[in-house]
């Protein structure tokens, strides 16, 4: 509705009275597609927080794999050196503290810096510790 210059009532026209049926339908359509396009949207972005989740914890699993396989290489390492030394061996058999304290701190050291073993243990055959090499006074 307009008020036209000179008349004191207001005419309505052909143009608002499309407008008026129009503009409603129009503004429901809009909101309902956009309504449409946040559904799609956030289906969208679930979907893809999902299949990065699943990409990251293989990702992971895949790091702590490789870690682990690579923790028992060093440990392979380590094992080889000392079952090829007799020396070590007698020691331990004889139970003989201070020898084995002596030649087995130098390979410990080269042990934790190279690899970064942390503990070296000598075990009795009871499976009870008899000497740790990262704790001397403790044996």
């Amino acid at each position: 509705m307009t008020l036209r210059k000179g008349t004191p009532h207001p005419v309505t026209t052909k143009q608002e009275s499309i407008r008026a049926k129009i503009l409603p339908t129009l503004i429901v359509t809009i909101c309902l597609l956009q309504a449409i396009f946040l559904g799609i949207f956030w289906k969208q972005y679930r979907q893809d927080m999902k299949t990065a989740e699943v990409l990251v914890t293989q990702r992971v699993q895949d790091l702590l794999q490789a870690e682990m396989e690579r923790d028992v290489a060093k440990m392979d390492t380590a094992m080889e050196v000392l079952i090829r030394d007799t020396d070590l061996a007698t020691a331990l058999g004889n139970r003989d503290r201070e020898w084995l304290t002596e030649q087995g701190q130098p390979l410990f050291q080269q042990f934790r810096n190279n690899h970064q073993i942390t503990h070296f243990y000598f075990h009795q055959p009871d499976r009870v510790n008899f000497l740790r090499l990262h704790k001397e006074r403790k044996g």
